[in-house]
């Protein structure tokens, strides 16, 4: 029987993803980056800031993308890159005064985003969903698959 695109699941994961991310983007609006803001939370929840490479593992990006996320940050003063005391070969990227004061900011909108997505589901049935994501994910992990790359930016604003 032909699945309709009602039925398609990627089709779900895709809006939800896009969806969430816009609720990010609106929350930060004025008071944070465009973009990046999970790149911008785990360098500021990060000890000693982290490398480059770091990164990179986490989000599990290649270092190309990493660079332009981490220029992007740099660029609008919430990180800066710094030499690195343990290994001269690399450096650290550290959060700015700036991105420490957006910090709270930051962590309520993922929270208050997380608390929307979740809003009239009980605990038992969202950890069965995140339970059961995982195993989506580690079945997809197991596919022959070709590099892509997903960036949510948000539309310029006219007018």
């Amino acid at each position: 029987m032909k699945k309709t695109s009602e039925e398609i699941f990627v089709k779900d994961l895709h809006f939800i993803s896009k969806d969430y991310f816009g609720a990010l983007a609106h929350m930060m609006a004025e008071t944070g980056p465009d973009r990046n803001y999970y790149t911008l939370l785990l360098i500021c929840n990060s000890e000693n800031g982290c490398t480059q490479k770091e990164l990179g593992e986490i989000l599990e990006a290649d270092k190309v993308t990493m660079s332009r996320k981490i220029d992007h940050l740099c660029k609008l003063n919430y990180v800066r890159r710094e030499a690195n005391p343990d290994d001269r070969r690399t450096v650290r990227v550290v959060p700015t005064k700036q991105a420490e004061r957006i910090l709270p900011v930051l962590r309520k909108a993922f929270e208050r985003a997380e608390n929307e997505a979740f809003r009239g589901i009980s605990r038992a049935e969202r950890t069965a969903f995140l339970a059961t994501a995982a195993k989506v994910r580690k079945n997809i992990a197991g596919m022959p698959r070709s590099a892509v790359k997903m960036e949510y930016k948000q539309k310029n604003k006219k007018g």
